[in-house]
């Protein structure tokens, strides 16, 4: 009884390392806190003119509402997840992440820490061979095509590319809300906020600075911001799908590069709406196409004579020894 429940938490400790469990959470918690505290705090006071024509433009609605940037930023989730369920139903033998050579562990490496189980019972706990996909002749290990073990995998390696969706949403927002605040750019409508609150040049208020704060968070936009850091990865992953690292061919990088398309469609609204100067929109796209470049370069690199993008990983952990979903899947 001890040992099988030992087993159980072992297992269930192994699962919430290998789906970064605690970093969702983290990343969750960071996004709260750090809108409830930017929304919290004053912006940057700016003097202003009624005479400024940078600021005078008319009030307009948005094209993309804050409801559409949420649908934006969850859908990706279920994307990954569908792409990765199908290629590991359909691709070929030999063109799966984990049917690639691994090397043996590097003397130098031999005692970096993994996460992996140590169970003996059951089959659990299979042999180094096993883990590390590497026979006693050297040859590699593939799987068919929609085998129990790819579907393991598909598990993990789709809920890598969610990590990195998080992680360059969460890194982009952050950047974005703090440099609002700090800056207290004037957006362009910001004259018309103040007619709309009943303000005209000739209005006595004390405190300037506390009204239309909204109109003082124009540098960067949170749009573009959201819209490069949530399209970048994706474009990134589409270019990986059409093996558009390998220089083939051109129109696997055009079709590839087709979330970038509506990232900049989404970037170049805001000037439409008279939501953000140019410079605004330029910054918040900046932003967020660095910080989904740096997410994704974290997790994932290009496949050892493949032209797709592995999770490091996956990996990282069978070079180590230890143990990835498929190995455990009996």
């Amino acid at each position: 009884m001890t040992t099988e429940s030992g087993t159980c938490c072992s297992k269930f400790v192994h699962y919430c390392k290998v789906f970064h469990v605690l970093d969702y959470f983290l990343l969750i918690g960071i996004a709260f806190v750090v809108c409830l505290w930017m929304e919290s705090l004053q912006p940057y006071c700016r003097g202003f003119s009624w005479t400024d024509a940078t600021i005078s433009y008319k009030l307009k609605s948005s094209t993309f509402s804050v409801l559409t940037l949420l649908i934006m930023e969850v859908a990706p989730i279920g994307f990954y997840f569908i792409m990765e369920f199908l290629r590991a139903l359909f691709a070929s033998k030999g063109e799966w992440y984990l049917d690639i050579h691994v090397s043996n562990r590097l003397p130098d490496e031999s005692r970096a820490p993994v996460e992996m189980l140590e169970v003996s019972s059951d089959g659990f706990n299979n042999t180094a061979a096993e883990r590390t996909g590497n026979c006693p002749d050297g040859s590699f290990t593939t799987e068919n095509k929609g085998s129990s073990k790819r579907l393991m995998t598909f598990l993990e390696t789709a809920n890598y590319w969610v990590v990195a969706h998080g992680f360059s949403v969460v890194l982009a927002l952050c950047i974005v809300e703090v440099l609002k605040v700090y800056a207290g750019v004037l957006r362009p409508d910001f004259l018309a906020r103040l007619e709309r609150e009943g303000y005209n040049s000739t209005s006595r208020v004390k405190d300037w600075c506390k009204v239309a704060a909204e109109g003082r968070r124009s540098f960067p936009s949170g749009h573009s911001g959201c819209a490069f850091s949530v399209f970048t990865p994706m474009a990134m992953y589409f270019l990986s799908v059409l093996r558009a690292f390998s220089g083939a061919s051109v129109w696997r990088t055009l079709v590839g590069l087709l979330p970038i398309y509506f990232a900049c469609a989404v970037a170049a609204s805001r000037l439409r709406d008279n939501r953000h100067h140019s410079g605004d929109v330029v910054a918040g796209s900046v932003i967020g196409m660095l910080s989904g470049l740096l997410a994704v370069a974290i997790f994932f690199r290009l496949g050892k004579g493949k032209a797709f993008l592995v999770p490091r990983r996956l990996d990282f952990v069978r070079r180590h020894g230890g143990q990835v979903l498929s190995d455990i899947t009996k």
